[in-house]
């Protein structure tokens, strides 16, 4: 009865030298890409912004008076 039990233990041993690391994989993994999905919503929001302050009929008169003087 004893043996059953050493290899028993051992098979659990085993088993979670199996598992453990698969399971900090999916949760770096998972920290990993909340972290790029943060980072690339960060920066369209930064991009959003700079497009908010853009004022493109500004734009259009200041190209058409350099056109009036050449």
């Amino acid at each position: 009865m004893g043996v059953i039990k050493c290899k028993r233990k051992a098979s659990f041993t085993v088993e979670a030298s199996i598992l453990i690391p698969i399971t900090l994989f999916i949760i770096v993994g998972g920290i990993n890409l909340g972290f790029d999905l943060f980072q690339e919503a960060r920066t369209n929001i930064e991009i959003h912004e700079e497009l908010i302050k853009l004022d493109p009929v500004e734009i259009v008169r200041r190209n058409s008076l350099f056109e009036n003087y050449k």
